[in-house]
């Protein structure tokens, strides 16, 4: 993805428990297709400030908590979640594919790069399930969710 260049936008739904951004419009349909020097991959799509907020709270059986978020972005090949203000210690954050059945991770510490911000790993498909699990229910999170980006 050296060199891909990467669009903005913010179309979005939110509902319990997930977050639907809505369609690509057609002139970002457009936009991906123009030629040039590096191929467009893909568009960055805002998430709402308090997007965190629309995660829910479970207690797992080992006594942990899990926070569960997902993110749809129709008509994505794949999705990738930027992590900012990241501090989560020993509790961890993995990214999942809509079934749960391919995750990536666990994300720990201060990221993979102890600076605080990343980009997460790529989830094949239109959705990405966050899953943070911590030994207690932590308010606000230890890490901010500001956009994903959309590949085609």
């Amino acid at each position: 993805m050296r060199g891909a260049a990467i669009l903005f936008c913010l179309p979005l739904l939110v509902f319990s428990g997930k977050i639907q951004l809505k369609p690509l419009t057609p002139g970002e349909l457009a936009t991906l297709r123009q030629p040039g020097p590096a191929p467009t991959v893909g568009v960055h799509r805002n998430l709402p400030e308090q997007a965190h907020r629309k995660g829910r709270w479970k207690r797992l059986s080992d006594g942990n908590y899990q926070w569960r978020l997902e993110i749809r972005s129709p008509g994505a090949r794949s999705l990738r979640v930027r992590f900012t203000d990241f501090d989560t210690g020993r509790a961890t954050v993995r990214v999942c594919e809509q079934d749960g059945k391919r995750c990536y991770g666990p994300y720990t510490g201060k990221g993979p790069h102890e600076d605080h911000s990343f980009w997460s790993d790529t989830v094949e498909g239109d959705t990405v399930r966050l899953e943070f699990v911590s030994p207690v229910r932590r308010s606000p999170l230890p890490f901010r969710i500001p956009e994903i980006a959309h590949h085609r």
